[in-house]
């Protein structure tokens, strides 16, 4: 599958800036207008991938409060609070697929729901892992627990369909959109609801004039890249002039950074590329998975008056089995370091354009030359799981994108000339060196070796 064979939003993005974050006691914080001492702030929080699999499994249910840690608080203080539910909720008929097929305990709603959650989005990678039946049974748990949910259904009507919320006075719609990948709804059977579908922007258009402000969550992109790939940029950045207010994003599980889109008719509308995982035990860090999957942030919108005044990210780090905690202290400045850095080249298309360019050289030198000699001849064998393989490098746009720039840029005689500056630049990424040392962020409130 490649680009042409998709939706993909082509015209100009909307202008973009940098936010300019004040530095917070345990957060950050860029105000989008001009604060009302005097006004009532409502606040709406996120959370990113929730998947309680491996090291999470068990204490997903039985200890929230060393599971979240300092974060506890926030997720109760706040007046919605939403996390992505990245794992069906029973089932038993695992689709064929790459990669793991997860399913976790139908308790994990009631779990989320005595947390504070109130909202589960759907829209993402696994929700199908365990076919209808998963998806079915996590809907009801959900519904059990008094869970709401949105970005899943049993077709594409029901899994588009947004839902909207009394926040404070405010009519807050959500959508929940997921990249193309395995599990994806259409009119003829259930999954997630696609972003790459034709009539998105519609159905955004239609969203919005049923409520105040729109928010979208978005689920997809290039796994452990500092940047967001330029398809998903453009596609995500798509949403602004569709009457989206603010976009919060997540699947790469590690941080991206955050741009303020300014749209046609004035609304400033903060764009999160990647929160990171959340309650998702990361992986063992090599050449090409980031050592920065132990850190993620919440998001926090701050709504006064009926529209969005200010964003806050409430860093935190993961440990697991123990669980997460948040950042503050000193590690507070060296995370505004890091999201400085992450937050800057957002703002320039072209700029964007590069650093995937030099992603593809990267990403091609130090694993994907060897996965794709391996994975074609497999599939040439019609060995089971090279089929899968290729079907995921070949059908998903985060690999079959990458896979068309190398071949592009050697087509074109720049293939291994991207600047120095930034082949050192993703590889310090990898070993968690850069933007900031990973040891400058660690945990100020309670330490990971002193949580039991």
């Amino acid at each position: 599958m490649n680009e042409q064979s998709l939706k993909i939003e082509t015209f100009p993005p909307p202008r973009l800036t940098a936010p300019r974050f004040n530095v917070l006691a345990d957060r950050l914080r860029v105000d989008l207008a001009q604060p009302d001492a005097q006004a009532d702030v409502s606040r709406i929080l996120f959370g990113g991938d929730w998947a309680a699999v491996r090291e999470f499994t068990e204490i997903s249910q039985t200890d929230p409060k060393t599971l979240y840690g300092s974060l506890l608080a926030a997720i109760g203080a706040a007046n919605l609070a939403v996390v992505n539910l990245e794992c069906p909720l029973g089932g038993e008929d695992p689709i064929i697929k790459d990669g793991p097929n997860f399913r976790c305990d139908l308790g994990c709603a009631a779990a989320l729901a005595g947390a504070g959650f109130q909202i589960a989005t759907l829209a993402n990678n696994h929700i199908f892992d365990q076919g209808l039946s998963g998806l079915v049974s996590t809907l009801q748990s959900c519904r059990d627990a008094g869970l709401e949910t949105v970005g899943a259904g049993l077709d594409l009507d029901q899994a588009a369909r947004p839902i909207v919320r009394d926040v404070g006075g405010t009519r807050v719609g959500m959508i929940a959109l997921a990249d193309a990948e395995e599990g994806l709804a259409d009119q003829g059977r259930g999954g997630a609801a696609p972003i790459f579908d034709v009539n998105v922007l519609d159905r955004c258009r239609s969203a919005r004039g049923k409520c105040d402000l729109l928010v979208a969550i978005v689920h997809g992109g290039k796994e452990y890249a500092p940047y967001p790939s330029p398809y998903w940029y453009r596609q995500v950045l798509a949403l602004v002039d569709a009457g989206v207010d603010a976009i919060i994003g997540h699947h790469p599980h590690v941080p991206q950074g955050v741009t303020i889109a300014h749209a046609r008719d004035g609304r400033a509308v903060p764009v999160v590329f990647s929160t990171s995982n959340f309650v998702f035990p990361p992986r063992m860090p090599t050449e090409v998975s980031s050592a920065w999957m132990n850190l993620g942030y919440m998001v926090q919108l701050g709504l006064e008056g009926g529209s969005i005044r200010s964003v806050e990210l409430l860093p935190y780090r993961i440990d697991a089995p123990r669980g997460i905690d948040g950042l503050e202290g000193d590690a507070i400045d060296s995370f505004k370091r890091f999201m400085d850095e992450l937050c800057r080249p957002l703002a320039d298309p072209d700029e964007v354009e590069t650093w995937f360019g030099a992603s593809a050289d990267y990403f091609w030198e130090h694993e994907w030359r060897k996965r794709i000699e391996g994975l074609t001849a497999k599939m040439c064998r019609d060995d089971p799981a090279g089929l899968r393989h290729g079907r995921s490098h070949f059908h998903s746009l985060a690999h079959s994108t990458l896979i068309d720039r190398v071949i592009t840029r050697k087509q074109s005689g720049i293939y291994g000339q991207a600047p120095k500056a930034q082949q050192d630049a993703l590889a310090d990424w990898m070993a968690g060196r850069w933007p900031v040392e990973s040891g400058q962020l660690k945990p100020g409130r309670v330490s990971s070796v002193q949580k039991q």
